[in-house]
Formats: C-alpha cells, sequence, structure tokens
C-alpha cells in the first residue's frame, strides 16, 4: 500500500488523530465524549483479533482515562472481560487462531511468574512486594494472550490500521489530559512539553487525584510504530508519517524518555531499511538534532539538565538508580527479593531501570536465569526477530529508563509469544489445520 492509498482508505482515523492535535490549541472538541466516536469506529473498522489485542492490552486504560474525566470510574477494566468475550467469539467463528506452538510459551511465563512469587516468599520488607507480584502477573499474562491472537492470527490482520489507531490513542490521551489534568494547553505552536510542565506546576509530581500520566502518549506511539513496521517491505513515506505524527504527539507530551526512545527507533529503521544509505541519513538526522534544540526554548530547557549534568542526574532518576545499585552490591547474590526495593524506606516505587531492576531484586542469580529463558525463547523464535524488531526496541528503550517490572514485563512476553509466528499447527474451532502467518 502507498501513501495515497493509504490516505483513502484510513481518512477517518487520519482525520481525528490531525483534529485532535490541532484541539490542543483551540480546544473545541468535547474530549472526553469523544470516545464514542473512537472506539466505536475502532470497533467497526478493525477485525476481530486486532480489537481482541486493543482490549487486552490499550483498551482498560484508555477507556477508563475518559471515563474517569466524566466522573465514571471502575469501567475500563471492562475491556479485559470484553476482550475474552471476543475470543471465544472469534474461535467459534473460526475468525480466531491460536498457535499450537505458540501455547508452549506458557511454560516460561509460568516458570519467571513462580521465580518472582519465591523470591518474594523467601524475603521481607514493606507492603508493596504482593501487589507488585500480581500486577505483574495481569500484566504479563494479559499481554502474553494478546500477543498470542496477534501472532497467530497475523496473516489476516491489519496491520497498517492497528498500528494507526495506537497512534489515534496516543493523540486523544494528549488532548485529553487538557481537561484531566486541569491544565490550560499549549501557549504557542513551539510550547512542546506543556502536558508534561504544566501538569508537574498544577497537580505535582505524585498528583493525589486521577490524572493521565505523560508518559502514556509516547508509550502508545511506539507500539503503534512498531506493530505498522511488523511486515516486511512497508512503504516509506507511510513510515515517515506516523513516525513524524508520533514525534509530534510525544513533544508536546514531553516525556524525556519518549522523545529519545522514538528517535533511536527511527535511527534503527533508517539503519536496518536504507543500509548503505543509512549512514548520511543518520547524519543528517544528528545534526538537526542541535538546532532544533536551541530553536526551541522549551525543549532546551526540558533537556537542559540531561545535557549539563548527565542521564543519571540530569535525568532525574539518580537517586533512585543509585539507590537500587547499593542494595544489588549490598545483595549481589539473591537481591534484596521481588519486591523489596525501598527509596528511603518506600517501598511503591522502582529504579526506574529494567536491567538495576532485576540485579537490585534478583541478584545475578535472577539475572542469569531470566536472561537465559529470555535468550532461549528469542532462540527458538529466531526467524521472527525481523518482525517485531521494532516493537521490542521502542519496549527496550522505555524500560532502560521508565516504569517498573509491572511495566516492563511485556517485554518477556512479546518474546515468549513471538514463536505463534510462522507456519506452524493452529488451533480453530475444535479443529487442527495447517496456517501460514
Amino acid at each position: 500500500m502507498n501513501l495515497e492509498s493509504y490516505i483513502k482508505s484510513y481518512w477517518p482515523e487520519l482525520l481525528i488523530t490531525v483534529l485532535l492535535i490541532l484541539d490542543i490549541f483551540v480546544r473545541v472538541i468535547p474530549a472526553a465524549p469523544f470516545i464514542v466516536l473512537i472506539v466505536g469506529l475502532q470497533f467497526l473498522r478493525l477485525d476481530i483479533n486486532s480489537n481482541i489485542f486493543l482490549c487486552l492490552q490499550c483498551l482498560p486504560v484508555f477507556l477508563g482515562a475518559a471515563l474517569n474525566t466524566m466522573g465514571i470510574s471502575g469501567i475500563g477494566g471492562l475491556a479485559y472481560v470484553l476482550g475474552a468475550v471476543l475470543i471465544v467469539y472469534g474461535f467459534l467463528k473460526g475468525e480466531t487462531r491460536v498457535s499450537l506452538k505458540g501455547l508452549a510459551g506458557i511454560v516460561p511465563v509460568v516458570f519467571v511468574l513462580l521465580y518472582f512469587a519465591i523470591s518474594m516468599m523467601l524475603s521481607s520488607g514493606g507492603d508493596f512486594a504482593g501487589q507488585k507480584l500480581a500486577l505483574t502477573i495481569k500484566a504479563m499474562l494479559f499481554t502474553w494472550v494478546s500477543f498470542i491472537i496477534l501472532f497467530s492470527n497475523f496473516r489476516t490482520v491489519n496491520t497498517d490500521l492497528l498500528g494507526l489507531y495506537l497512534v489515534l490513542f496516543a493523540a486523544y490521551l494528549l488532548r485529553l489530559s487538557i481537561d484531566a489534568n486541569t491544565i490550560s494547553g499549549p501557549a504557542g505552536l513551539f510550547d512542546f512539553a506543556f502536558m508534561r510542565v504544566q501538569t508537574i506546576d498544577t497537580l505535582g509530581y505524585i498528583p493525589d487525584v486521577y490524572y493521565i500520566s505523560y508518559q502514556f502518549p509516547g508509550a502508545y506511539v511506539l507500539q503503534g510504530i512498531g506493530i505498522y513496521l511488523m511486515r516486511y517491505r512497508r512503504d516509506h513515506k507511510i513510515a515517515f508519517l506516523l513516525f513524524a505524527a508520533g514525534l509530534i504527539i510525544i513533544l508536546y507530551a514531553g516525556a524525556r524518555q519518549m522523545i529519545i526512545s522514538v528517535f533511536l527507533v527511527l535511527v534503527l529503521w533508517v539503519v536496518i531499511t536504507y543500509k548503505q544509505k543509512s549512514l548520511f541519513i543518520v547524519a543528517a538526522m544528528v545534526l538537526l538534532v542541535p538546532v532544533v534544540y536551541l530553536a526551541s526554548t522549551s525543549l532546551s530547557t526540558l533537556f537542559e539538565s540531561t545535557v549539563e549534568e548527565g542521564y543519571v542526574e540530569g535525568g532525574g532518576r539518580g537517586l533512585w538508580l543509585m539507590a537500587g545499585v547499593q542494595q544489588f552490591l549490598d545483595n549481589p547474590v539473591l537481591g534484596v527479593g521481588f519486591g523489596r526495593y525501598n527509596l528511603l524506606g518506600n517501598y511503591d516505587t522502582y529504579p526506574h531501570n529494567l536491567f538495576i531492576e532485576i540485579l537490585c531484586e534478583l541478584g545475578l542469580v535472577g539475572f542469569v536465569v531470566l536472561l537465559a529463558v529470555f535468550l532461549v525463547m528469542l532462540f527458538l523464535g529466531r526467524q521472527n526477530i525481523k518482525r517485531y524488531i521494532f516493537y521490542f526496541a521502542g519496549l527496550f528503550f522505555m524500560s532502560m529508563a521508565s516504569g517498573g517490572m509491572f511495566d516492563n514485563i511485556i517485554l518477556f512476553s512479546l518474546v515468549f509469544a513471538s514463536i505463534s509466528f510462522g507456519r506452524q499447527r493452529s488451533l480453530t474451532n475444535g479443529r487442527k489445520r495447517l496456517q501460514y502467518c
């Protein structure tokens, strides 16, 4: 599909995305009720397996954000129930297949979760470990199932449109944040990072009331781009369009690690796609960075501390990272225990780096065990790495500076489910058949 046919085919989603971005300046769209149009289009336009994926991975937060803004709480989680209903319906209708080979991925899933549980039971400290384990189990199971469905039915999934919907979700959350976070919106076209800056000024770093995190738009953008790039020989113009739209959304959201992550995924895509020509393209991109940085006052302010003091101190992660490093040095073999990391006596937090979190809580033994399981599954699905490399890269870059294990466990889910790709037996409506994904 070329750019012209892409625009013709998906003009409703593209139009809504553009309108949402423009409306952060004029604010005439009733953002919260607008969810009805977006979700309605989603179920009308996307195939059943794409809808299952969104229900299990993204819709609970997306729907919950809109409803919470309208004063309706506790409804977003129903998206999980809807996803389960759609799986049963799709299975009975023969539209949803489950890879038998992919189901074998439940073995490493259970092993990893059991390892976390044993580590927690053999350690002590704080009262957050049980909650963290529950959140991690929930996240891993739902994301693993969603990937199994996506990969097992990959041949029939419209990844062009599914990826676009995730970018649309990001644009919607950016617009909705003005209402949910009670902020004023951008003061001008180049008022980048307005969502981050105004939210912190209004609600503080840890709000006591409901709000939309400035991390969310970037997370959706990275997943949307990753899904679009899963198919080989993607149209370069469309890819650049999604990268451009994603960067615009993330720049206004203002999450530094998300901005850097999208840029790094773009560099990776250019290197893999353009090969010999990539050196000149990447060089031009790198040279453009300081120009944009110096031209935008808001971006200069956003990255000023990072540029002057470095990633650890300037990025605002130093205290958390160094606490994790120290706790690892004090307990290098088995770590402090799953969910036992603490910062100045506060256990309800994390080091903001996946590697340090694993080393701190599980020690060298846990790190080696998890790495071994991860590499084995990576090897078993090695022929499929090219499909999900950009999706994985985006998640990986995020995990180096954001989220706890209950957020970043999706990296394991993705790799454990990747064996669902390819020519293999699939289960559908009680019958076995050969299918090529």
